[in-house]
């Protein structure tokens, strides 16, 4: 390959990874305005029922969001390890990337995680 084409490869993959990552954040804040008015209505069932409405449909929003990075970001996740965790007891799972993707895949698995991190990481 010649190195025009190379270098116009380059910039058709940068500019593909921008539009991508602004496509997949766009498609998050779109799924978490929507579902904004049914949190709110959470705050008013009882708060056992409140808990598990509002960790259902937070998992089930992050498996949107990933789905739809699969399909439209050219993104694949195998998340086959952390589907085995689900039957088991209390256990501590460390997130080892900054880019807060990594708790989005573990929540979209497993409805009943907590969530801690750095606060420097809110600054990343």
């Amino acid at each position: 390959m010649t190195k025009p084409l190379r270098w116009l490869g380059r910039q058709l993959w940068t500019a593909y990874e921008y539009v991508a990552m602004v496509v997949g954040l766009g498609a998050l804040a779109v799924i978490c305005l929507t579902w904004l008015p049914f949190a709110l209505l959470c705050s008013v069932l009882p708060v056992r029922v409140g808990r598990w409405v509002g960790r259902l449909a937070i998992m089930i929003g992050f498996r949107i969001y990933l789905y739809f990075l699969t399909v439209f970001c050219a993104c694949r996740f195998d998340l086959s390890a952390i589907d085995r965790l689900r039957g088991e007891g209390p256990l501590i799972l460390i997130a080892n990337h900054p880019s807060l993707l990594d708790v989005v895949m573990i929540v979209s698995r497993l409805p009943n995680a907590v969530c801690v991190m750095k606060a420097a990481l809110m600054d990343n």
